[in-house]
């Protein structure tokens, strides 16, 4: 290996061959040579000077990494975040996504190189031109989404069809050999969505879908005497009220002199699923309630019927059924979708007996109201409407007659009769009272205003 002299710029070129004696020191007047100039190069060491170069290249990509500022890191950074974004969805997500982050810093460095960190702005449509790529490649790479083609709505008119052709021949009979049908030709049939069955019929469900659905109308105009001058009397004299007492109660005690006079009994409330007991001659703790509400009925039809029509649907014993007061006024006369009774287990059969009522009157349901009662009935699908006949099952057939005498607590007071007071509640206050239809004269001096027989209940 043999090293020549290496003059630097500017110097002249020594003979061939020229080695510097020791202690050598360039003469005065000549150039300065550059800062680490070599004076002696290796005329063999080839890769010596191949590497040497390799390290030069390095040191500039060192320092050109070592000028980048924050700008160019953040734009790295963010279309870094953006390829990994798309990466989860593929390929192309990330091709897109990255590209769309490349396309959009490149022009912003376009404009304002120095926002970006990009240098120049050579470096910027370069980064404008891979991020187009990018989006261009993403796109190719993108699968194809397949579109569903809805099936063709089968049609209720039934078209003749055109004699079959030899292609339709080899597609709709079967083939005589083992074949492979393909995807085409193998037709899925569709599963029909399962649809509830119908109501059976005579249930109360089967009649609540008859109904007639609509909005309620304005109490306007309602009065009670409007259906009637309160209870009606029936052809064996006694009123309608007396007779639902007669039906509902158990161990009825009657009067003596008026069979009709109903003066206590036991009762099986059917709304609040409890026994009982009326001791008391006035009945204020008992109250008959109409199942469909007067003032429901005239909001949803009644209000049209004739005086003669809303009187025999107070008095029909259909929609009449006794229960305590406290219950009744709690009911008002609300609905199904407001009022239901406290006891669960005969919410199927109260509602089936206001459905039996409205569909023998032609009364309408609210939307609400029917909803309710579907809820109710939901639970006991197979619940029947009760029938009239039901409705006037026989009475208590062996009830206990009982004899009242009048309560004299003063002697003074019984000698005399009463002074025929203003009211009931005058008469109490001087110690008279109760008076019963056939017996007492002082009966038809003061307004029975529930029609039992009884006045000035104490």
């Amino acid at each position: 290996m043999t090293r020549r002299f290496n003059p630097p710029p500017g110097w002249p070129q020594p003979p061939a061959g020229w080695t510097p004696p020791a202690g050598w020191q360039p003469p005065p007047g000549l150039p300065t040579p550059p800062h680490g100039w070599r004076f002696w190069i290796d005329d063999e060491a080839p890769a010596a000077t191949t590497q040497q170069a390799a390290g030069q290249k390095r040191c500039r990509v060192a320092t050109l990494l070592q000028r980048a500022g924050w700008r160019t890191w953040a734009s790295v950074g963010l279309i870094s975040i953006f390829a990994l974004l798309g990466l989860v969805a593929g390929v192309s997500g990330a091709l897109l996504l990255g590209g769309l982050a490349a396309a959009l810093v490149g022009t912003i460095g376009l404009v304002r190189p120095s926002w970006t960190g990009t240098g120049s702005r050579r470096m910027a449509g370069a980064l404008v031109t891979a991020g187009m790529a990018g989006l261009l490649g993403g796109t190719v790479v993108a699968p194809a989404v397949p579109v569903a083609v809805p099936p063709p709505a089968a049609t209720s008119t039934r078209t003749s069809a055109p004699p079959p052709t030899p292609e339709h021949a080899t597609a709709t009979q079967a083939p005589t050999g083992p074949t492979t049908p393909s995807r085409s030709a193998t037709a899925v049939p569709s599963r029909p969505a399962p649809s509830t069955p119908p109501p059976a019929p005579g249930t109360a469900l089967a009649t609540l879908n008859h109904l007639p659905v609509k909005g309620r109308a304005p109490k306007t105009g309602y009065d009670r005497d409007r259906f009637g001058d309160g209870w009606a009397t029936r052809p064996d004299g006694c009123t309608t009220r007396q007779a639902v007492l007669r039906r509902d109660l158990a161990d009825v005690r009657i009067l003596a002199a008026d069979e009709c006079i109903v003066l206590g009994g036991k009762l099986d409330d059917p709304y609040t699923g409890t026994t009982f007991t009326a001791k008391t001659t006035g009945f204020d703790d008992l109250a008959v309630d109409h199942v469909v509400a007067l003032s429901d009925a005239w909001q949803k039809g009644a209000r049209r019927w004739s005086r003669a029509e809303r009187e025999a649907f107070a008095n029909d014993l259909l929609n009449l059924q006794t229960t305590q007061s406290r219950v009744n006024a709690s009911k008002g006369d609300g609905d199904a979708a407001t009022w239901l009774p406290p006891n669960t287990r005969y919410r199927c059969s109260y509602v089936a007996r206001q459905i039996a009522v409205k569909d023998a009157y032609r009364l309408s349901v609210t939307q609400s109201e029917k909803a309710a009662m579907r809820r109710v009935l939901a639970k006991c699908p197979q619940q029947r409407t009760p029938s009239r006949a039901a409705a006037r099952k026989a009475v208590d057939k062996h009830p206990t007659v009982v004899t009242p005498t009048k309560p004299n607590t003063d002697r003074k007071k019984a000698a005399r009769t009463d002074p025929r007071f203003p009211t009931c509640k005058a008469a109490n206050a001087a110690g008279y009272g109760p008076y019963y239809s056939g017996r007492d004269p002082e009966y038809g001096w003061y307004r029975d205003n529930d029609h039992d027989g009884v006045v000035c209940e104490r």
